[in-house]
């Protein structure tokens, strides 16, 4: 068939959006693919496949299936890469980072742990502009961590030992893993199989509260991955990065009132005995425990407590190292009792911090069991002077909220200890007696 003899129809309806067609039929022409059957060859016009520029440099779409191709030379060699889609948008984003690897992008720094440094750059620039608190950026920082902990564990050995991430303990059990997996995961080879492999070993290892933050930092390191040209979409793989359901508080394990008596005793008793050997100031192990018990503060806040900070003319105590913000609490009577009798110890004018022991970890633990107590950590004295104000139908959830140092109101003090309320309602009318 003589090239004059050809007649080549353009229907508008038919040529795809952001294309250019200056010269159609004759790229139709250079492009011509040939069927080749038993007899010979011949050209096949209803099979016809050819390029058609965009509007974009260097991104092509072969008709008739409409999909987009990239071409490039690079030093006298043209290149070609099928982008699989018919999707303008999607072949231009796609087209980006094929034109940066293809020129020399540094694809061998795409791995979670060069991601994971330039992460931790970004989080440290928004601490000096202000857009973030230097805790946010901390909590994040051990986030991390914690995600490289999992990572080399359940990738190197396929499961996940409990006890290495148990608070508390023997620690001598723990083992310390590297971070050599997670640091040469290549970004372009996660796969959701391997993200729900790694999200669910998570959750065995962490509470939900940890699960989440885990999958918040991944979900950041992932989309910085796509900002950066090293994934082209992180959608796929970020939807096995969902949230775990924070479970309900039992909180089954807290000490009856005279539980709490023998503990404070026992532990008065180890804490003297600890500082008589070792010389450490660890005789006031069980002040802090009753203050813990009394205040509901978390054991970083008390570590931080200065004496000046105990207002005893207005009977309050402040509160300035928090996980949020800082707050104040009554001098409640047997709170003021403690403070008051270390006062006392400390030779009635102390000044600077008022404990000089770090963690009672340990010495409750083994005071726990001595008296025989489910185990309990310094978090659960707060959970405990929680459940002791919450039995009181006098105080409401509110005000048991501002003395924890919340600041919605009360909902997450609801959400945590109002079953306690309910089933406290319950045992208390079973004594009401109408007539």
């Amino acid at each position: 068939m003589a090239t004059n003899d050809l007649q080549i129809s353009v229907y508008p309806e038919r040529v795809p959006q952001n294309l250019t067609v200056p010269s159609l039929a004759a790229t139709m022409l250079r492009v011509m693919i040939k069927e080749v059957d038993g007899s010979g060859t011949k050209t096949g016009l209803q099979n016809e496949r050819y390029f058609v520029k965009s509007k974009v440099t260097n991104l092509f779409i072969l008709m008739p299936s409409e999909i987009y191709y990239g071409r490039v030379k690079i030093k006298g060699k043209v290149h070609k890469k099928c982008f699989d889609t018919t999707s303008f948008e999607v072949a231009k984003k796609k087209l980006k980072g094929w034109l940066e690897e293809m020129r020399g992008r540094p694809v061998n720094d795409a791995t979670l742990g060069a991601l994971a440094e330039e992460y931790a750059k970004r989080l440290q620039i928004q601490v000096d502009t202000g857009d973030i608190k230097p805790r946010t950026l901390n909590t994040k920082l051990e986030a991390i961590e914690q995600c490289k902990k999992v990572w080399q564990e359940v990738f190197s050995t396929g499961k996940i030992d409990a006890a290495n991430y148990m608070q508390g303990g023997d620690h001598s059990k723990k083992i310390k893993l590297p971070s050599t997996l997670f640091n040469t995961q290549s970004v372009a080879k996660l796969t959701p199989t391997v993200l729900g492999q790694w999200r669910a070993a998570m959750a065995q290892a962490y509470a939900p509260s940890r699960v989440n933050g885990g999958m918040t930092v991944m979900g950041e390191l992932l989309d910085l991955a796509v900002e950066l040209g090293f994934l082209f979409s992180s959608t796929k793989l970020t939807e096995k990065l969902g949230y775990v359901k924070p479970t309900t508080l039992k909180l089954t394990h807290l000490p009856t009132v005279l539980k709490y008596h023998d503990l404070k005793t026992e532990i008065h008793s180890r804490s003297t005995k600890a500082d008589t050997v070792f010389r450490r100031g660890l005789d006031d192990g069980g002040y802090k425990f009753e203050f813990l018990c009394c205040s509901g503060s978390r054991n970083d806040s008390a570590n931080h407590l200065e004496w000046g900070d105990v207002d005893w003319a207005r009977n309050v105590v402040r509160f300035g190292k928090t996980k949020r913000d800082n707050y104040s609490i009554p001098l409640f009577p047997e709170l003021r009792d403690v403070l008051e009798r270390l006062k006392k110890l400390r030779g009635g004018n102390p000044t600077g911090r008022v404990f000089r022991v770090q963690s009672i970890k340990r010495v409750l633990e083994s005071a726990c069991t001595a008296v025989g107590t489910p185990r309990l950590t310094p978090h659960d004295c707060k959970h405990y002077f929680a459940t002791r104000c919450l039995e009181n139908p006098q105080i409401d959830i509110p005000t048991v909220s501002r003395w924890l140092g919340h600041k919605d109101g009360g909902a997450l003090a609801m959400k945590t200890y109002g079953h306690l309320r309910d089933e406290h309602s319950q045992r208390m009318a079973s004594v009401v007696k109408i007539g």
